[in-house]
């Protein structure tokens, strides 16, 4: 294989990675935001890390790489958002029987 074509898939993984840590920190930072005594602190220290952390990686790739590599590197870090941020499943309603004849959605 070509040595820029690796570097290029390279580069899209680590834009996966970059998507896993800022949304699985942004996760975190929801689920755990309740119970946290300032959270607002939290919730800006928790946006400054899992931003500086994707900018970084970022800056990394396109430093060591090329324009084209950031570009790969978006494509990553975008598939790895679609796949992390599902939108919610609303739930089926369900039957309930008052008598033979008739159904109703609860």
């Amino acid at each position: 294989m070509d040595e820029r074509f690796i570097s290029y898939i390279a580069a899209f993984a680590v834009g996966l990675f970059a998507a896993g840590v800022h949304f699985g920190g942004l996760w975190f930072t929801i689920n755990y935001l309740v119970q946290r005594r300032r959270p607002y602190v939290f919730a800006m220290l928790s946006f400054l890390l899992r931003t500086g952390t994707t900018a970084a990686l970022c800056w990394l790739v396109v430093v060591r790489g090329s324009m084209f590599h950031g570009i790969v590197w978006l494509g990553g870090f975008l598939l790895g958002r679609i796949i992390l941020v599902r939108p919610p499943v609303e739930p089926q309603p369900e039957y309930v029987r008052t008598d033979e004849s008739t159904r109703r959605y609860r």
